[in-house]
């Protein structure tokens, strides 16, 4: 049920989606705050302004902001549009206007300034909807990814690659057997390198 009532929201900026029509996007933050209560859960947040606006979001950032726009049901079970866009933990939604939000410091973990590392080189380096599949195949990561664009993987039978998998690792595995070739003959050296290659990559895929 939408609570009406004001409510007060805290809580750190961790995935951003698509502008849509330079008037709003969705994002997603954790370590939700509510009316000063610690819940510590994820939170779904539509954001409207313009893109001149959108642009000073980033990954990392702490935001408050009140908001009679308040939902606790969990949006994601009920297949809205672009649910499946974020991840499927979001505890709460809330609506509220890019100038009511208040902004406090950056706190980015490595992961996330990897990842937002990696999104601005692909940018500089594809076409912006080749940049951000790509950037969606590299960490499972759609929420960049439009609605018709996750549905045609989906009904293609390729949405698999839009998750990271098995495929994924075996990719980086023969990647780096190739790379790691002029010292084959030193398996536990070759095995050793690879094993944290794959760990690191884990830790980055991880929201």
């Amino acid at each position: 049920t939408i609570e009406y009532k004001p409510t007060f929201v805290e809580a750190r900026i961790t995935a951003l989606g698509k502008v849509y029509d330079n008037k709003y996007i969705k994002i997603q933050a954790d370590n939700c705050i509510l009316d000063n209560e610690n819940v510590d859960d994820n939170i779904y947040i539509i954001i409207y302004g313009n893109e001149k606006q959108f642009k000073s979001l980033e990954i990392g950032s702490k935001i408050s902001f009140e908001t009679n726009n308040f939902n606790k049901n969990d949006l994601f079970y009920n297949k809205t549009p672009n649910s499946k866009l974020f991840s499927n933990d979001l505890k709460y939604t809330a609506i509220v206007q890019f100038d009511d939000i208040s902004f406090k410091d950056i706190d980015r973990t490595f992961a996330e300034s990897v990842r937002d590392n990696v999104k601005e080189r692909l940018n500089l380096s594809l076409t912006k909807d080749n940049a951000e599949l790509a950037y969606s195949a590299l960490f499972g990561d759609k929420t960049l990814l439009d609605e018709e664009h996750e549905t045609a993987f989906r009904l293609s039978g390729v949405a698999h690659l839009l998750a990271v998998s098995g495929l994924h690792v075996g990719i980086i595995v023969m990647a780096l057997q190739f790379i790691l070739k002029p010292i084959k003959h030193k398996k536990w050296l070759s095995f050793s390198i690879i094993a944290a290659i794959l760990m690191f990559y884990m830790y980055c895929t991880l929201k």
